[in-house]
């Protein structure tokens, strides 16, 4: 898990705001995808950020890894998640 992407792939339903932060042992970088300004007929890019800009909140703990990958989402929606995700335990729950 984790290895193809898909978490990221997944969060892009969750926000219309998406910030990838990624450092390695001598570089950073900070991208943005704001799908706020695209509309259907566009091509979302991902757009360099400045972090400093940002503020990240839990910089102490991003602080503590030299090398990593954080994500932070912006404007979350999660509607219709709680339903859905209680309809499916009960069918497994059922199941038992």
């Amino acid at each position: 898990m984790g290895r193809k992407g898909i978490g990221k792939l997944a969060a892009l339903y969750l926000s219309n705001r998406f910030f990838l932060f990624s450092k390695t042992a001598t570089e950073r970088s900070a991208w943005c995808l704001d799908m706020t300004t695209v509309s259907d007929a566009d091509v979302p890019r991902l757009s360099r950020f400045n972090e400093d800009e940002l503020g990240i909140k839990s910089h102490v703990e991003w602080s503590k890894f030299k090398t990593g990958t954080m994500i932070k989402l912006m404007n979350v929606d999660l509607t219709n998640i709680g339903f859905s995700t209680i309809e499916g335990l009960k069918a497994r729950l059922a199941r038992w």
